[in-house]
């Protein structure tokens, strides 16, 4: 609790965003570190602000993916419930509130 200058209390919370994560093509070094920030640190609120997922089976964007990385429209289905699923478990582990804002890539 902090007070504020009118002598309000207010409670900050922490929280850990997790941003443009472009799943399946997503940096998994990088995720790991926040993930592992995620641990440590037991924020009260993950945020995970958009464009989690790219979905670039429905884009209109040249796509220059060597064939072994190209998706199709299930398969980045089926991946971005892996990983919203992993998002809730590590949310349960450290009893965090989830906020999910939507990006251009997940209203295709």
């Amino acid at each position: 609790m902090v007070k504020t200058k009118g002598g309000a209390s207010e409670e900050f919370r922490t929280a850990v965003v997790y941003s443009d994560e472009q799943w399946p093509y997503e940096d998994k070094k990088a995720v790991d570190i926040v993930d592992r920030i995620v641990l440590a640190v037991k924020p009260q609120q993950i945020v995970l602000i958009g464009d989690q997922c790219d979905f670039a089976s429905l884009s209109r964007f040249v796509k220059n993916l060597p064939p072994s990385k190209q998706e199709n429209l299930m398969d980045e289905v089926a991946y971005y419930r892996k990983r919203v699923a992993d998002r809730d478990k590590l949310a349960r582990e450290v009893k965090a509130d989830v906020s999910w804002t939507m990006g251009n890539h997940e209203a295709r």
